[in-house]
């Protein structure tokens, strides 16, 4: 009696772990505003860096640190976690090219985001994570 329903089981599996997925606002690289920095440290410790400055600056803030397709890049996320889920902020870091160690920057932040406000976001970001 329930095994035609059980063969929809796969496709909702796979449409549940789908939208579990981080993806890269390409709404907020596009309207944001866009900041260069570079960091003395590898792409991996900036982002993770990045990441806790955000979590511990407000409770409405989340953060996740993932890898990118290119080999060294990283990419960090800041999402609210109250009210419709959204991006308050992205980065991206690679390795700089030059062969020295160190990590190219580019962070993308909302133009209006809640809890503090752009400016106070992007100082913490990079204040506490030694770039220039």
């Amino acid at each position: 009696m329930f095994l035609p329903a059980l063969r929809f089981l796969p496709m909702l599996a796979v449409a549940t772990m789908s939208a579990s997925c981080a993806v890269t606002p390409q709404k907020l690289i596009e309207n944001g505003e866009e900041f260069r920095y570079t960091s003395s440290a590898n792409p991996l410790d900036t982002a993770w860096c990045m990441g806790r400055s955000a979590d511990e600056m407000h409770t409405m803030w989340k953060s996740r640190v993932r890898p990118m397709d290119s080999p060294g890049t990283t990419e960090m996320l800041v999402k609210l976690v109250i009210g419709p889920p959204s991006a308050v902020a992205v980065a991206h870091l690679e390795p700089i090219a030059s062969g020295s160690s160190g990590s190219d920057v580019t962070l993308w932040i909302s133009r209006n985001p809640p809890y503090g406000g752009r400016n106070t976001l992007r100082e913490r970001l990079i204040g506490d994570c030694s770039m220039k």
